[in-house]
């Protein structure tokens, strides 16, 4: 099945044309879509999300592991008497390694591998009389660090290190009186930072622990020092992308410059607007364009704006359907289209697309001619001075310059044969030379951008060989400067620039072939030069 989040179209830049986005938008540019269990989810509360390399989303429910490829839900339960299915209801967090096996925890079955190939489940339980299993079957957080060795937290058993080798676990704990040990055995988060160090956030204190030496450093909450981490109660652990430390904890959001030990700290203050909107931090997350959210328990989501070192709030709103579905927030993701995923406790899922009002419409209107020529939109191209290029179905070019925003408009005119040949553009290309090359269903144009006058280049059919039709697909330029045009059923021609004339191009007769865009372009990017 072909995955909603590795589609692409061009039919959505049909009337949205040009993005005018804004740095951090405002709490009313977002829009919050809604599953549930009536949309195919076995139940509401969503602990964990992950979009696999394949482009699946994976959650964890409280009554199952969820599949969804962005039309359908599918739930993994226990089956009876079979053995490699899933033996847990309850699965608590879902990775994936870098070989694309997907590793879960639970709360009463250990650790889990999920094998896609045959769709079964591998686990990994604790025995008695195996000293090199794994120390509990009460597992939570999973992590795999750069040298692909996964590190499980075990509830209030500390942590262990899975060797896959020898498919053995080495445990690492608290010791009381060692205080290069774990400060806890109740590990929440594990996460690897660019110190090449693993942070670990325990329910007592933050650690620093060393590979190589399995030694810890530790961090407290120092009361009445804004210098220290905020409380000793961690949730949640991410690193930047300027290498800062974000720790959710149950009293705050900590920012830690771990290479300079400075401590930036947030709470909530009552009365102060762009204060954390609730103390209680679940979850923080950062998405692909750098911005910082933290999910609190009862006070919704928080984005961070570093320009006012404070933090804009999205709380559910029960006469906004478009507004988040609940204040509890338990888990964030970001797929690979950039839209974002929220779990809410008992709640559901939310999908949202951060630039779904970042769009300024421009539509024909009649009479305006300072406005799109035609509504139907076949391609956009830019060019190397910004100029934005739009071929419509039915109304010609538009030339369009976004910064005076002024549309001029390219029409057919059968009188004037310096005027485009076609008022279907089907394809806009600009070659090495800065040429502007039009591709219509009635010809190949070449617009002398200093007269605005178009030099016509026609297909025709000189013998059953050649060209069949004059609709242009898709031009790509070669390396030696040749200009290769797909035409619509009709075949593939290659243009000398230099010398502006067409020689048919044979290639296991693909003049036979009708061209796709992407396929046409991969083809001569990958194959042939």
């Amino acid at each position: 099945m072909s995955l909603l989040f590795n589609k692409t179209t061009i039919y959505s830049f049909l009337l949205l044309l040009i993005f005018s986005f804004q740095i951090l938008p405002q709490q009313q540019d977002f829009r919050f879509e809604h599953f549930t269990v009536s949309d195919g989810l076995p139940h509401n509360h969503i602990r964990c999300i992950l979009q696999d390399h394949l482009g699946f989303l994976w959650f964890t429910t409280q009554i199952g592991l969820v599949k969804y490829d962005g039309y359908d839900f599918k739930t993994y339960l226990p089956v009876p008497g079979d053995t490699n299915s899933i033996q847990t209801r309850s699965p608590y967090w879902v990775i994936e390694d870098h070989l694309g096996d997907l590793w879960i925890s639970s709360r009463e079955e250990g650790l889990i591998m999920f094998e896609r190939e045959t769709e079964t489940f591998k686990h990994y339980t604790h025995n008695d009389n195996n000293p090199g299993s794994i120390i509990s079957n009460f597992t939570y957080h999973i992590y795999e660090d750069k040298a692909g060795t996964l590190w499980i937290s075990v509830i209030d058993d500390g942590m262990v290190k899975f060797d896959r080798e020898t498919e053995s676990f080495t445990n690492y704990r608290n010791e009381p009186g060692d205080n290069n040990s774990l400060s806890s055995n109740r590990i929440n988060i594990i996460t690897e930072a660019s110190d090449s160090n693993l942070w670990i956030g325990t329910s007592d204190g933050l650690n620093k622990f060393d590979r190589k030496t399995s030694k810890s450093v530790r961090y407290y909450n120092e009361p009445g020092n804004p210098n220290s981490l905020i409380s000793n109660s961690i949730q949640e652990i991410i690193e930047d992308h300027s290498g800062n430390l974000w720790i959710a904890t149950t009293n705050g959001l900590s920012k830690f410059d771990y290479k300079n030990n400075i401590w930036k700290n947030y709470v909530n203050v009552p009365g102060v607007q762009n204060s954390l909107s609730q103390n209680n931090i679940v979850v923080v997350f950062e998405d692909k364009s750098n911005r910082i959210w933290a999910g609190s328990r009862y006070g919704g989501l928080n984005l961070f704006d570093s320009n006012l070192d404070g933090f804009f709030h999205f709380r559910s709103d029960p006469n906004n359907p478009e507004s988040i579905n609940s204040d509890y927030v338990v888990s964030m993701n970001e797929d690979n289209t950039g839209v974002l995923w929220v779990g809410c406790w008992l709640s559901g899922l939310n999908k949202i697309d951060i630039y779904s009002n970042k769009f300024k419409h421009y539509k024909n209107v009649p009479g305006n001619t300072n406005s799109l020529s035609n509504n139907w939109v076949w391609c956009l191209y830019t060019d190397s001075e910004g100029i934005v290029w739009i071929g419509t179905r039915g109304g010609g070019l538009n030339r369009f310059d976004p910064e005076k925003e002024i549309f001029t408009t390219y029409i057919f005119n059968s009188g004037d044969p310096s005027s485009i040949s076609d008022n279907s553009v089907g394809y806009i290309f600009e070659d090495s030379r800065n040429n502007l090359w039009v591709g219509t269903d009635n010809g190949l144009n070449i617009l002398n951008r200093a007269t605005n006058k178009f030099s016509r280049y026609y297909i025709e059919r000189e013998d059953e060989r050649n060209i069949q039709n004059g609709s242009i697909m898709s031009l790509v330029e070669d390396s030696l400067g040749n200009l290769w045009i797909a035409t619509y059923t009709g075949g593939l021609i290659r243009l000398k620039l230099n010398s502006i004339r067409s020689d048919f191009f044979s290639f296991e007769r693909l003049s036979y072939i009708n061209f796709n865009l992407s396929i046409f372009s991969n083809f001569f990017k990958n194959k042939l030069f």
